[in-house]
């Protein structure tokens, strides 16, 4: 065992090398159907050795991959776990083995948690509207000291700041919300009555500076009634 171990380590510090990694964090992918999501869920792992079974066994090479990356990734770096709280699924993977799940790795020196669901089965029935994997974030929070992330269909900054303020996550996770508006952050600012600091150049795009005449840069002159602003050709 401690010679597999070794080997998951070896190989996890030589795929950080050779990626060329400077990144401050690190997120295991445990969900939606990739390799470690198929381990722990009884829909897709059937083995009958160590690693199948029992919920158990079916933690084991997960758990074992966990540690090889946490030996191995700086202990002042986070790491964390993205995974699917369920597959939606009867008899699948459920709630109630994720929270399972989620207190071996906080027990591990887990630094979060991103919990997400279903991506395993094509027979999944999801039930979507907003905020619907929250309370799964919520339920894993109650069990955990590490910090959780709620994640699924969070677009609205008063939404987000609810879940934070309600106690049910600690972070907040976007996907689609920034594809479709990068500046997300920005806008929920705004919306929250919060003060930032933006790059000079987008100050004046703030809603706070509309009525603001003229450019704020070096040189540039304020725009007057008798002045008017020409394009170079």
């Amino acid at each position: 065992m401690k010679a597999k171990h070794d080997r998951l380590e070896t190989n996890v510090l030589l795929l950080a090398s050779s990626a060329g990694f400077t990144k401050e964090a690190i997120e295991l992918h445990c969900a939606h159907g990739y390799l470690l999501h198929q381990f722990l869920s009884p829909l897709s792992n059937r083995r009958e050795d160590a690693y199948g079974g029992t919920l158990h066994n079916r933690m084991r090479f997960p758990l074992e991959v966990f540690d090889a990356v946490r030996g191995a990734w700086p202990a002042d770096k986070p790491l964390g776990v993205r995974i699917s709280a369920t597959d939606w699924v009867d008899g699948g993977w459920d709630l109630a083995q994720s929270v399972a799940f989620a207190q071996a790795l906080d027990a591990r020196g887990c630094d979060f948690i991103d919990v997400s669901s279903g991506g395993l089965s094509t027979e999944q029935k999801i039930v979507v509207g907003p905020a619907y994997q929250t309370p799964f974030a919520a339920a894993i929070k109650a069990a955990v000291n590490m910090k959780v992330i709620a994640v699924g269909l969070i677009n609205d900054a008063h939404q987000a700041e609810a879940i934070l303020r309600a106690g049910k996550a600690d972070m907040i996770g976007l996907a689609r919300a920034m594809l479709y508006d990068p500046h997300w952050p920005w806008h929920a600012a705004h919306a929250l009555g919060v003060a930032l600091d933006y790059p000079r150049q987008y100050e004046r795009a703030h809603p706070s500076r509309a009525a603001t005449a003229g450019i704020n840069a070096p040189g540039n002159k304020t725009p007057t009634k008798n002045m008017s602003i020409k394009s170079s050709t």
